[in-house]
């Protein structure tokens, strides 16, 4: 068995999917702080992964104050083992919107998964997001030894 698998074993991890989001270029949103996801979220865990799986489309992810930024493609699936505040947009150097301030004004949910339709009328990009948690000190370890976006 190889390392990851072991770790794996012994960590635990929950958690789940929790939005789908259908976003037309053009589009750039911003994540919440991993204190205000936790809230959000309705989870006790002070150490949050994000995951998003590209379901559809293309883009850019950027963790915030990095200067290095990820394009992404179909299939993709984005892993942000901190929950690090992260940009997703249709292309690099758009301003962001708040996921937050999007959720609360959107109109209509997405059939199934609640998300939002957000945007302009360009190429769809289709998110389907969730979390990963798990007891901290087990947890910790683990996500300080893997890099900030994968």
């Amino acid at each position: 068995m190889d390392v990851l698998s072991d770790v794996l074993q012994v960590i635990r991890l929950s958690g789940s999917i929790q939005f789908c989001h259908q976003f037309s270029a053009p589009w750039s949103v911003k994540t919440p702080p991993p204190d205000k996801l936790a809230m959000i979220l309705n989870v006790e865990a002070q150490r949050i992964a994000s995951l998003h799986i590209v379901a559809e489309g293309e883009g850019w992810v950027e963790i915030e104050g990095s200067q290095k930024k990820q394009p992404f493609n179909q299939w993709d699936i984005i892993l942000i083992p901190s929950s690090t505040v992260h940009i997703l947009a249709d292309r690099p150097n758009r301003l962001p919107a708040s996921i937050l301030d999007i959720l609360n004004t959107s109109p209509q949910p997405i059939q199934g998964l609640p998300g939002v339709k957000y945007g302009g009328r360009g190429q769809l990009t289709q998110l389907v997001c969730g979390f990963l948690v798990c007891e901290e000190l087990l947890f910790t370890p683990f996500l300080n030894a893997l890099p900030p976006l994968m």
